[in-house]
């Protein structure tokens, strides 16, 4: 699965907002979670409820869906199990969802992206007397664009002024393309220069305000969905998502922790890129099978009561994934990364790249040695994505420099599991939990210059 290319549209100046009145309450028994805002009848003597409000939150637990997409049906059944499921431990522990979701249309998995569909904010608490509730907070206008880094931030921005709390954990689920510029990984081929017809020149760099990524093909047995951040489909061929350095400037606060239901994002750049919006990264170095998380178990990882066990949330992944069978089968990868220590791997890294120029420069030259974390039907489009450590191993360093480096990435990344192997295509080896790119010295102009901008690249030179 590829991602869609953002075109150009104005961005929305602002999130208009409609506050809903209206309660919604339910009991344990099966109930209708239509996460698309639906008309209500209003409120009645008859049908309100009372309840005594909290107002010092300890966890707020935040799930931004970006499902507008080929993936609306595996979201929507991810926030279905989320709120189905034993939920907060406490009144104090909530959960906020904001969600975009298209309607299906003609049948698994083709949706209908003709039909407005509003995006809601939804809030799922529990009052003192144990009784759970689903709470529409805002219904946004039909064109508002969730894939817009300027959204989330007014959205965050809400959360924070209305759900006062200890502590805020957020979950960002969508496609995934890791550090890559904004259509990048669905054709490179837009980007980067061409030579004519004539000579072997180059020419100018194609346009790139269009792109063209089919839905994937469910006939194929290697186009299984997967969560290949933050699309949004104006039609089944193009779209809009988000670029890294936009999510990172759209926090209006710090996050305790993020985490990426998402495909691509364990990379040592997006990580960096974010080492200053939380103290904890969750993300997978491969791709995400659309199924995405284990939203069944979640809440009882992330509302402890002596704060989030990251760990275990990484471990039940692992676990969930390494115990399938069938053609999904052991197929993941997971890390937690502390990153309050990426300035300290920075340096080590920056230190390395300087000494070991000549080795790295090899290494390019020979990267079919270095675990990749790609699959070989797609190695034209999603080839960046290599092991950090593995890539810095094969640069022969000394034994001390090695070991200075090991003891750097053990301090960031705290915690990492991979699978044997990954869908069938590809063995895993080496697994040191962050991916890293490992440049092209020819035909990437485009990518390698967008690389340059990237925080990671400005603090360690990988990229000249």
């Amino acid at each position: 699965m590829q991602t869609v290319v953002k075109r150009i549209y104005n961005r929305i100046a602002s999130v208009a907002i409609l506050v809903l009145s209206l309660v919604f309450v339910y009991s344990c028994s099966p109930v209708d979670l239509d996460f698309n805002p639906s008309p209500s009848p209003g409120r009645t003597e008859e049908n309100e409820t009372t309840r005594v409000p909290v107002k010092d939150f300890r966890n707020v637990f935040i799930m931004y869906s970006m499902g507008y997409n080929d993936l609306s049906g595996y979201l929507r059944d991810d926030i279905n199990d989320l709120v189905t499921s034993p939920l907060m431990k406490s009144p104090r522990d909530i959960i906020i969802i904001m969600s975009h979701l298209a309607n299906p249309q003609n049948g698994w998995p083709y949706v209908d992206l003709n039909t407005p569909v509003s995006p809601t904010l939804t809030c799922i608490s529990k009052d003192i007397e144990g009784m759970v509730y689903r709470d529409t907070l805002m219904v946004m206008p039909n064109e508002t664009i969730l894939a817009d880094a300027e959204v989330l931030k007014e959205t965050l921005t809400y959360i924070k002024e209305n759900f006062d709390a200890e502590r805020y954990g957020l979950l960002l689920s969508s496609h995934g393309s890791g550090w890559c510029p904004s259509g990048y990984i669905s054709d490179p081929s837009k980007y980067e220069k061409q030579p004519t017809d004539d000579d072997d020149g180059p020419m100018e760099i194609l346009a790139v305000q269009q792109q063209v990524t089919p839905l994937y093909n469910l006939a194929r047995p290697d186009d299984i969905p997967t969560k290949t951040m933050g699309v949004h489909l104006f039609t089944a061929y193009d779209g809009k998502e988000m670029e890294i350095r936009d999510i990172a400037a759209a926090f209006p606060f710090k996050m305790d922790y993020i985490i990426f239901d998402a495909c691509y994002m364990g990379g040592i750049e997006v990580a960096y890129e974010l080492r200053n919006v939380t103290d904890w990264l969750i993300t997978s170095q491969t791709e995400i099978i659309a199924y995405g998380m284990d939203y069944k178990t979640i809440c009882s990882y992330l509302f402890n009561p002596a704060g989030p066990d990251l760990t275990g949330f990484c471990e039940r992944y692992y676990e969930y994934y390494n115990s399938m069978t069938g053609y999904y089968d052991k197929s993941a990868t997971i890390s937690l990364v502390r990153t309050s220590e990426l300035e300290d791997l920075a340096m080590t890294t920056r230190d390395i790249i300087e000494r070991y120029r000549t080795q790295l420069e090899n290494v390019q030259n020979n990267r079919s040695q270095v675990q990749k974390y790609f699959r070989s039907n797609y190695s034209s489009k999603h080839q960046w994505f290599y092991d950090f450590g593995h890539i810095i191993e094969k640069c022969n360093l000394s034994e001390d420099d090695l070991a200075a480096f090991n003891d750097a990435l053990d301090d960031a990344v705290v915690f990492k599991a991979a699978t044997e192997e990954f869908m069938k295509n590809f063995r895993i080896t080496h697994h040191s939990g962050l991916s890293m790119y490992l440049p092209y010295t020819t035909g990437r102009d485009y990518l390698n210059n967008f690389y340059k901008t990237l925080e990671w690249n400005k603090a360690v030179g990988l990229v000249q």
